[in-house]
Parts: structure tokens; sequence; C-alpha cells
């Protein structure tokens, strides 16, 4: 489909063909394996819904952390 592609097998590649990316004037791909079951340091937020009403406590508290998550959005353009 046109993209450029470049696999990297380390963080240090992956550093540099992000730079070798936005150097290039076209869509470039960049591939890492990851592992399925290990969480890379940092932090992320997945929008999934909960429900609004519940009989459940634990069902409400996630609800109002989901509610307080998305505070922290970037809104899209």
């Amino acid at each position: 489909m046109g993209a450029l592609a470049r696999k990297v097998a380390s963080l240090d590649e992956l550093q540099e063909a992000i730079v070798w990316a936005k150097g290039k004037d076209r869509t470039t791909v960049i591939c890492i394996d990851t592992h399925p079951f290990d969480w890379t340091p940092g932090d992320a937020w997945w929008d999934v819904g909960v429900p609004d009403i519940s009989a459940r406590d634990s069902v409400n508290q996630a609800r109002a952390e989901h509610v307080a998550g998305r505070q922290n959005q970037r809104v899209g353009i």
C-alpha cells in the first residue's frame, strides 16, 4: 500500500526507527515484538464502557473511576 516498513528488536532500535520514520516523506510502519502478558512501564487507560447503574458497589466504583479517567483523555480534532 506504499508504506515504508521497518522491524526492530529493541527499544534502542525503536528510537532509531522513530528518527528514521520522521525523516521520510510518506507513511511508515514500525513493528516490534511484544510479550502478550507483560505490561510495559508507563500508564495506559482503556475506554471500555462500564454500566451507569448497578446494585453492586464494585461496579459503581468502577464507573466512577471510568468517568474520572475520561477527564484525562485528549480530545480528537
